[in-house]
C-alpha cells in the first residue's frame, strides 16, 4: 500500500503500472553499465554504484570481484 496510490509502481492487485515499467526499465536496462575489454589498462565509465568484475581466459571464470 503506498500513501499516494497514484505513484505507486504496483497495483493493489499486483499488477505492474505505467509508472513501475518505466522505472523497472530505467534499473534494468538504461542504468545498467555493461562493458567488456581486454586485459592490460583498461579504463570505463558507468552508473554510480557497485559493480562486478569478472576476470576470464579462455571462457574460464578466473576471478569475481565486487565493487
Amino acid at each position: 500500500m503506498h500513501w499516494f496510490p497514484v505513484v505507486a509502481l504496483w497495483g493493489k492487485d499486483w499488477n505492474i503500472t505505467s509508472h513501475g515499467k518505466v522505472y523497472t526499465q530505467l534499473v534494468n536496462k538504461i542504468w545498467n553499465t555493461k562493458v567488456y575489454g581486454n586485459t592490460g589498462a583498461f579504463k570505463t565509465r558507468g552508473f554510480i554504484g557497485s559493480y562486478d568484475i569478472i576476470l576470464k581466459y579462455k571462457g574460464i571464470k578466473l576471478l569475481k570481484k565486487v565493487f
